[in-house]
């Protein structure tokens, strides 16, 4: 059963459209950073810099292959641990959904009746011939 209002990257209904949509993200996110940093050794705005952080890629696909491969490391990197948290947070609430609906079970006492058959011994059952 999968908890409800979870916000999920990863798991069993993950969709081709959540995950290009996740990696579409996530490359912004590290064309955001990249362009802040740029921004940063350069002493300016970071709206100013856009422009030359695009040159720069452009240039780097075929004059600093070090560059692009930086940037493609961090991007699976960080799409890595995007996936991972997802993972994460979708087991906390499976656990905390799991928590609840024994909860709402207990009965007179606090016993869950789940728990109390399950540890009842098992009874073999004879069949007769008569």
């Amino acid at each position: 059963k999968e908890p409800k209002n979870v916000d999920t990257l990863s798991h069993a209904g993950f969709t081709k459209t959540k995950e290009a949509l996740m990696e579409r993200v996530a490359h912004q996110c590290i064309i955001i950073q990249y362009i802040l940093e740029l921004a940063k050794q350069l002493h300016s705005d970071p709206k100013a810099t856009v422009p030359s952080f695009f040159t720069k890629i452009v240039r780097a696909k075929s004059d600093f292959p070090e560059y692009m491969e930086a940037f493609n490391d961090e991007l699976t990197s960080f799409k890595k641990r995007v996936k991972e948290r997802a993972e994460a947070r979708i087991e906390k609430a499976m656990k905390e959904a799991e928590e609840e609906e024994r909860q709402a079970r207990l009965g007179p006492g606090g016993l869950d009746p789940v728990e109390v058959f399950e540890s009842l011994p098992k009874v073999k059952m004879f069949t007769s011939n008569f």
